[in-house]
């Protein structure tokens, strides 16, 4: 963490728009405490949403929550944006629950949002069917359109599009944070280094298939540890904890309706230079600082805050 000089302004931030921005080693900042002369240090993070999750008979599998991230992953989704926060400040982390799975037609099962303190907010992943969110849920057999990412409206994009299932056979794939489902697959999540091993996370889960007549294959695969879909009777897979993926829709045959799968929880990291730092103060003590390549790293599974100390 570098000891930044010039005084940044403090104000909510959903879009990387309304604040003012200052250029600092290749990187833009967004500030995060008011006090004139404090010291502050500049840290780059990862934040993903919880998961949407699948819906039941033929469902359309959930979307992967938001993706927001300032280094360490695939080019086109990294924003280049680094937060900034005052030492001696407790910023709040959220870590979004994914959303349940179970029966019901349409009814929302969206993932919920996950943020650092007000300066970063990825969108839950859109459960239920043809429903938006930071990925958007895929097409249900039951006619209901494909959800769509993105929604609210970030850059770089923070998820995409759900699937289009075929009519009477599949649900459609729900949207990752990489690409947009299929229909039938989810869309692929994202890879990134910021913890000093390679993490997948944020792909969209699986739509549920038909048996009988009309169905030529079995349910669609989920991705990034999103859940799979089901075919025929049975409850559809739930998304890996953690994953901010989405859970896989339910299968069906006639006279059998079952529970789509829940969407995996959200997952928040936050790193500096070990050479620049103090140190990182984070709870609750389920939440870890390491290091690892020279870097100090926290690593959030659940709410809590992060201190510079």
């Amino acid at each position: 963490m570098r000891d930044i000089k010039n005084k940044l302004a403090t104000g909510k931030n959903t879009k990387n728009t309304n604040s003012k921005k200052t250029k600092s080693f290749g990187h833009q900042i967004l500030g995060f405490g008011s006090g004139s002369g404090v010291k502050k240090f500049s840290l780059d993070f990862l934040c993903i949403a919880g998961g949407g999750g699948g819906t039941f008979y033929r469902g359309g599998g959930g979307g992967a929550g938001g993706h927001r991230a300032s280094a360490f992953g695939p080019s086109p989704l990294n924003s280049g944006v680094q937060i900034q926060i005052e030492k001696g400040v407790a910023v709040p982390i959220q870590v979004g629950g994914g959303g349940p799975g179970g029966p019901g037609p349409n009814s929302d099962r969206s993932g919920t949002p996950s943020f650092i303190g007000t300066l970063i907010v990825s969108a839950g992943g859109a459960g239920g069917s043809g429903l938006d969110g930071g990925s958007g849920s895929g097409a249900s057999n039951a006619g209901t359109g494909v959800g769509s990412g993105n929604v609210p409206p970030t850059d770089p994009v923070q998820g995409h599009d759900g699937g289009d299932g075929p009519q009477n056979i599949n649900g459609g794939g729900g949207g990752g944070s990489n690409a947009a489902g299929s229909s039938a697959n989810g869309g692929s999540g994202i890879s990134s280094t910021i913890t000093g091993t390679s993490l997948s996370k944020a792909g969209g889960g699986g739509g549920g298939s038909f048996t009988g007549a009309f169905s030529p294959s079995g349910g669609g695969s989920g991705q990034a540890g999103g859940g799979n879909g089901k075919n025929g009777p049975g409850a559809a897979t739930s998304a890996t904890g953690n994953s901010g993926s989405g859970g896989g829709g339910a299968g069906g045959s006639p006279g059998n309706q079952s529970n789509g799968g829940s969407g995996g929880s959200g997952f928040v990291v936050i790193s500096a230079p070990t050479g620049d730092a103090p140190s990182f103060t984070v709870t609750p003590g389920t939440n870890t600082v390491t290091t690892s390549g020279g870097r100090r790293i926290a690593t959030f599974t659940t709410s809590g805050t992060i201190t510079i100390t």
